[in-house]
């Protein structure tokens, strides 16, 4: 009966080690989602930065009057030339 207790208490203090190091783990891993997730919102806060002074400079663009845009001047028509390969 003893033997049975020793086995019994030996496997309780194992899956206890066990369930440790399994929270260990665990927490390892979220630590590393919540790293990731916090460069991911700093890089986002950038873009919606980014993407607000788009906005605006379009906006710009879009009240300026037409004298203000340039336009660059067509480029002249020019007829080509067929190329005649002599003949060997």
């Amino acid at each position: 009966m003893e033997f049975w207790v020793a086995i019994l208490t030996l496997w309780a203090v194992y899956r206890w080690v066990r369930s440790i190091i399994r929270r260990q783990k665990d927490d390892e891993r979220f630590e590393r989602v919540v790293d990731g997730l916090n460069r991911l919102e700093s890089r986002s806060k950038i873009l919606t930065k980014l993407e607000s002074r788009v906005d605006e400079l379009e906006k710009q663009l879009a009240r300026s009057t037409p004298a203000q845009q340039t336009k660059a001047p067509a480029p002249p028509a020019t007829e080509t030339k067929p190329v005649d390969l002599p003949l060997q």
